[in-house]
């Protein structure tokens, strides 16, 4: 796959989908006419993000069977996934079960969002990086609708009687897990370079590091003391790297998930 064109890809995967049929229990799913796949953009990880020719088509993907039925017509043990359409929930209570998908039934109730819409639920730092006794977290949902992601974003959420803004995920630039460098162009996995921690910049992991004094920080991408390359707000070398990123993701600059509706076309910079 990584060595197949954007235009490779886009009609293998055609040529597949058009002969593709799935069987749920009794029931035969074939895949609609008129639906097919427009677009590919390779990721570094190997993987492939591909865009269909319609809003049909996307409703379509988040019927029953449908991932099923490409990963059918993709083969070789294809793992296939919506690009869901995440926003940040911050200061959620962490005593919720975002593993039970009854916890995400009972939001879109008490939010009034459809049903099923919410794909996914995640702290954006795992659990096991929470402080003990922490209390409130910042969450990522996944919705498989940009409609009812941008009603979560208007509206807020509401997660166990408690009412919440939320807001859009925006693309990060990230770490290398082991050395702390960033922009990453390797997985830790198969990272060349030494341990360092990202608070410190010592030869242990950053979750192994006891070091609580500012001024003993050091981040080994800006070279300097006083914060280390996890210091998300205050690392000058990870926001430039954000803003680089960002400036690809043309996305980035809009308040909401852009739709035909221009409500959603508010950029971030402009106040309501």
């Amino acid at each position: 796959m990584a060595r197949c064109s954007e235009k490779e890809l886009v009609k293998e995967i055609n040529d597949a989908l058009s002969i593709a049929t799935t069987i749920t229990g009794d029931t035969l799913h074939v895949i609609p006419d008129g639906i097919s796949v427009v677009g590919a953009r390779k990721l570094a990880n190997g993987g492939v993000i591909y865009t269909v020719n319609s809003d049909e088509a996307a409703a379509w993907l988040r019927e029953p069977a449908a991932l099923e039925n490409i990963a059918q017509a993709a083969g070789d043990g294809t793992n296939v996934s919506l690009q869901l359409n995440s926003v940040i929930v911050p200061f959620a209570p962490t005593t919720i079960d975002i593993e039970n998908e009854d916890t995400w039934r009972n939001i879109e109730t008490s939010s009034e969002l459809a049903t099923g819409t919410i794909r996914s639920v995640r702290f954006l730092k795992p659990v096991e990086h929470h402080q003990q006794g922490q209390r409130e977290a910042h969450l990522v949902v996944g919705f498989d609708s940009r409609e009812q992601a941008n009603r979560a974003i208007r509206a807020g959420i509401i997660i166990e009687g408690k009412e919440l803004q939320a807001k859009k995920e925006l693309p990060d630039a990230s770490r290398c897990v082991k050395c702390s460098v960033l922009p990453r162009d390797h997985d830790a996995k198969t990272c060349p370079n030494a341990t360092k921690c990202g608070r410190c910049a010592g030869g242990h992991a950053t979750r192994d590091c006891t070091v609580t004094d500012r001024k003993k920080f050091y981040c080994v991408n800006c070279k300097v003391t006083g914060h280390g390359a996890v210091d998300r707000n205050s690392c000058p070398s990870f926001l430039r790297a954000t803003d680089v990123l960002r400036s690809r993701h043309p996305e980035s600059k809009y308040k909401y998930f852009i739709t035909e509706d221009p409500a959603t076309w508010m950029t971030n910079d402009v106040q309501k």
